[in-house]
């Protein structure tokens, strides 16, 4: 058997689909609209429906794109199927955290030359958390729009490509049967898959020290990976901050313009008290996302810790008037408001975090922060207020 060169991003235009009638603005955002009813309502075979999990397996196989794994390739495809069949996918887990009161909004269309695709937001209850999903979408030969691969931000992939680990393992184990002598095969991702996987099961047990030692052992080219990045990244947070800063800086010399590395990097300063730099990463993911309302709520909070209340309260009326559903802005507004002592907005805030949100707030008398609003009128008013 010949010797063979494979390279892991090669199929970044592989078997495009034909194109068809252009797809408009308005056909995305009924695509968005029809993703967001699905996970809401708990439709597990119309969200399904709306991805084609065929091409998302067909994509995450199609390295090494070598004959002889024809079998294994249709085998992994085939029950990959039955699995997405069978659990639903990404689906039951967006709608589990819908159901404990999280939010998924379509927020950004973008008709650009690569191919149509809508960002959508899901932002986890009480302050727990923001993600971004970006569904690339296509049209299928009967007109129906699909999307054909979901990006996830915090880590930092495609579906294919998180398929994909799972198929190299397989293949690396079909190639050593079928050459025998695997240092043929040139490929740093598929003759590292076993330290890949291992990395992956490391973080997933905290042991970042032993993940990043293992990250750092494979060649150049492979810790490029942006996945093995992010998994790098969440390694040396875990080891110190020397090395979460060395990981962050090789992470921004190789993707500087990606959305998914300033999101990550808001939670890591902001862990940190790096409130300067996690502003400054939200604002490049405001422009890099194409604006989220939301996001002026991460902006008011760290301006706050910056002592710039003033430009914080700005932030908060744009946020609250962008999304008055949202509970972000309500509760970081509260913390504007103790800050300014503007207690007429603390006793507006709490009563609609309350009534709205359904809150449970402790014993207001307990906490330092409320030290001066506890002995203002407008406290008297929520006690009288409570004790109807």
């Amino acid at each position: 058997m010949q010797s063979r060169v494979y390279q892991f991003a090669s199929d970044e235009n592989a078997g495009a689909p034909e194109t068809g009638a252009a797809i408009s603005e308005q056909e995305v955002i009924a695509f968005a609209a029809e993703i967001r009813r699905a996970v809401c309502e708990s439709d597990c075979a119309r969200f399904l429906q709306l991805v084609d999990w065929r091409r998302i397996f067909e994509r995450a196989t199609s390295i090494p794109a070598l004959p002889e794994l024809h079998e294994q390739r249709e085998s992994f495809t085939a029950g990959g199927l039955a699995a997405v069949s069978r659990t639903g996918a990404v689906h039951e887990g967006l709608h589990q955290a819908i159901k404990a009161g999280a939010s998924y909004k379509p927020v950004h269309v973008d008709l650009n030359v690569a191919g149509p695709s809508v960002l959508l937001r899901l932002n986890l209850p009480n302050g727990g958390g923001l993600n971004y999903h970006q569904y690339t979408v296509i049209r299928k030969p009967d007109g129906n729009l699909v999307a054909d691969d979901i990006f996830v931000f915090l880590t930092a992939e495609h579906l294919s490509h998180a398929f994909r680990r799972c198929w190299l393992s397989l293949a690396k184990v079909a190639l050593q049967e079928i050459v025998g002598e695997f240092s043929e095969l040139d490929d740093p991702f598929l003759i590292h898959i076993d330290d890949v996987v291992s990395m992956d099961a490391l973080v997933d047990l905290g042991r970042y020290a032993e993940a990043l030692e293992l990250y750092r052992r494979f060649p150049e080219s492979l810790r490029k990976n942006k996945s093995l990045m992010a998994n790098a990244l969440t390694a040396a947070q875990g080891v110190s901050e020397e090395d979460y800063a060395e990981i962050i800086d090789d992470f921004r010399k190789a993707y500087a313009h990606e959305a998914a590395l300033a999101l990550v990097l808001i939670e890591g300063y902001s862990a940190r008290k790096r409130f300067d730099r996690a502003l400054c990463c939200v604002e490049r993911l405001s422009t890099l996302v194409g604006g989220d309302s939301l996001l002026a709520a991460k902006r008011a909070a760290f301006l706050l810790e910056l002592g710039r209340v003033a430009e914080a309260r700005q932030a908060i009326d744009l946020v609250i008037a962008g999304e008055p559903d949202e509970y972000d802005g309500f509760a970081i507004g509260l913390d504007v408001a103790l800050a300014e002592r503007n207690f007429e907005d603390v006793l507006k805030y709490l009563t609609i975090l309350e009534g709205r949100f359904d809150i449970e707030l402790d014993d207001l008398e307990e906490s330092d922060d409320f030290a001066e609003f506890v002995i203002s009128p407008q406290y008297q008013a929520w006690l009288n207020a409570h004790r109807q």
